[in-house]
């Protein structure tokens, strides 16, 4: 074995959320090491929304405009349509903004967002975090590198890692530990933490065994004769599927649910485009994988000593809203500074026990509301007669319009999940005594009461007030009442040596 590495965070598992917690560590000044056992990004695709507060997340270490480079062009639509098959009727369709027009609407003065939701996937995403960390000084990235063991005391961290294609193993050292390895994690394993909530009961669609194909279809867009979508729900009486368009030309991701004993091997997916089109078409199938849907599960704890879980390795979604992989970035955000502020002297010693007091509530809340979605759309009933020509389909067609209105309305968008998630019970947060406002997971309320995220606001020189916060904590004043007061409190937290930036915005307003 060779001389054991030295580094302050020791990250197991290059997924998304992994990646973003090296970069985040990187800008606050943090070295880490990241090992992740596949050589390469995943190549099969997967989720396909980096929400709002990603994006957020995005800006703020300077890679959000690279990031809305990746996926179907600016200019495609974003809809999201519901059909009987491919070429078949369209049932009802919500229609959103371009990609392109929805950053200039941001830009309005009433937006309550910097930046919108970008639909790119996992796919194209984690290959760019992939090659920016390796960019980075402070990040170590290991791909083709696995985690052995690891043990802890009150000091440090040991891990043993090895390379997967040598058999070369090498010890780490570390202050902490980060677990972001998935739903089958190693760190939550040798922690002997496990999963509760609730499992994932067989239903027709979008809960229990499901299967997703990553297909080419040249020929789809001009075949259907229709404006573009993003997302594109089949139901009738035969099948049900969600396409995703991947590149805004030819190649999709399609979800659907395996025949009994039907297995990626086994499966006919070609078959199975020309059963939701109703027709033939041809088709590329480039990989099929096997998946589970429906769980909501979050693991007891998210912490042990100097060890942490984030992302899939604490909490566990079925992908309906696409809540899973940005729930884990928060995650990452959250625990990134707790980490820094700990390595650089000016976190108390209790302050990464705010994690797990902030973050498991938020992963029930999320989890929860994802398992609802999904359950809604695996329960749904398909009326009788709805792919009819005449006046008998329009009927079914136009009343089952009216139903997906009622039970799917602002659910592809969730911004109220997004954005409204607070911290009301953190012992980092002290009330002044206000109320915050309504959770609900499709309507966003800014508010300023002490707990939730800071409102949004264009300033008049074209910044964001979110660009002005800075690595540590932020002081906003608004108006001269407070100065004094905002004086003596930056005083103090020079004393203590914590970061603290005094934003005086008025003459900004």
């Amino acid at each position: 074995m060779t001389e054991p590495a030295r580094t302050s965070v020791l990250i197991v598992g290059g997924g998304p959320v992994g990646l973003v917690l090296a970069i985040d560590l990187a800008w606050r000044g943090v070295r880490s090491i990241l090992v992740n056992r596949e050589p390469k990004t995943p190549a099969h695709p997967r989720g396909n929304s980096n929400g709002c507060c990603t994006m957020e997340h995005y800006r703020r270490l300077g890679i959000a405009d690279a990031i809305r480079r990746l996926g179907p062009p600016a200019d495609r639509s974003h809809d999201v349509v519901f059909l009987t098959r491919l070429l078949g009727h369209e049932i009802t369709r919500v229609s959103y903004l371009s990609p392109r027009r929805e950053v200039e609407h941001c830009r309005r003065a009433d937006s309550s967002i910097p930046e919108p939701t970008h639909r790119a996937n996992q796919i194209y995403v984690e290959a760019f975090l992939k090659r920016h960390a390796e960019a980075l000084d402070l990040c170590d990235v290991r791909f083709g590198w696995t985690l052995e063991g690891f043990r802890q005391d009150q000091e440090k961290v040991d891990a043993v890692t090895r390379q997967v294609a040598t058999g070369k193993t090498q010890r780490i050292q570390c202050d902490y530990l980060v677990g972001c390895d998935g739903a089958h994690s190693t760190v939550r394993r040798g922690l002997g933490i496990s999963y509760g909530g609730l499992d994932t009961p067989e239903l027709p669609f979008m809960s229990g065994q499901m299967l997703s194909a990553h297909v080419r279809i040249p020929g789809l867009q001009q075949a259907m004769g229709r404006k573009p979508a993003w997302q594109h729900w089949i139901l009738n009486a035969d099948a049900r599927a969600v396409v995703f368009t991947l590149d805004g030309r030819e190649d999709y991701l399609i979800l659907f649910k395996p025949r009994e004993g039907e297995t990626p091997e086994t499966t006919d997916a070609a078959g199975f485009v020309n059963s939701i089109a109703g027709g033939s078409i041809e088709t590329e199938v480039v990989s099929v994988k096997s998946w589970t849907a429906g769980f909501a599960l979050v693991a007891e704890r998210f912490r042990q000593g100097r060890v942490f879980l984030a992302g899939d390795a604490v909490h566990l979604f079925t992908p309906t809203g696409g809540l899973g992989m940005n729930t884990g970035m928060e995650d990452a955000a959250n625990l990134a500074w707790k980490l820094a502020a700990l390595l650089q002297g000016w976190g108390g010693p209790v302050l990464v026990d705010s994690y797990e007091a902030e973050r498991k509530p938020i992963a029930v809340r999320n989890t929860g509301i994802a398992r609802g979605y999904s359950q809604s759309l695996g329960r749904m009933a398909i009326p009788e007669g709805i792919e009819d020509q005449g006046g008998t389909g329009n009927r079914q067609r136009a009343l089952f319009s009216r139903q997906l209105a009622d039970t799917q309305d602002g659910q592809s968008m969730l911004l109220g999940t997004q954005l409204g998630a607070r911290y009301d019970d953190s012992p980092l947060v002290i009330s002044d005594g206000s109320l915050p406002p309504p959770d609900d997971k499709v309507t966003y309320t800014p508010s300023a009461c002490p707990g939730g995220r800071v409102p949004h606001l264009w300033l008049r020189d074209g910044s964001a007030l979110f660009d002005h916060l800075g690595q540590g904590f932020a002081l906003l004043v608004l108006d001269g009442t407070h100065e004094s007061d905002a004086q003596r409190l930056a005083a103090a937290a020079t004393r203590h040596g914590i970061p603290l930036r005094d934003c005086l915005f008025r003459q900004f307003l």
